[in-house]
């Protein structure tokens, strides 16, 4: 993948909010914990260690909040990772 689109570093930002807790995270209904992120960052999907599982549902309103946070630190996504 090719970083000078701005994809991958968004998406390995996304992934890390997501395994630290700092965007909710259902799968099947349940909202993931501690031990179910730690879990989910053990696995590897598309040979990317920063890809999630296809079916995990986030939280838009966490990611909103983790770009708004970005944005203040100087770190601002270069493309829509929530939409």
């Amino acid at each position: 993948m090719d970083q000078s689109d701005g994809i991958e570093p968004t998406q390995k930002r996304l992934y890390l909010a997501v395994i630290k807790g700092e965007v909710r995270a259902r799968l099947k209904g349940r909202v993931l914990g501690p031990e179910w992120l730690k879990q989910i960052a053990s696995l590897t999907y598309d040979d990317n260690p920063f890809t999630l599982p296809p079916d995990l549902e986030l939280s838009v309103e966490d990611g909103e909040e983790a770009v708004a946070t970005l944005k203040t630190q100087g770190m601002a996504f270069r493309s829509p990772a929530i939409t």
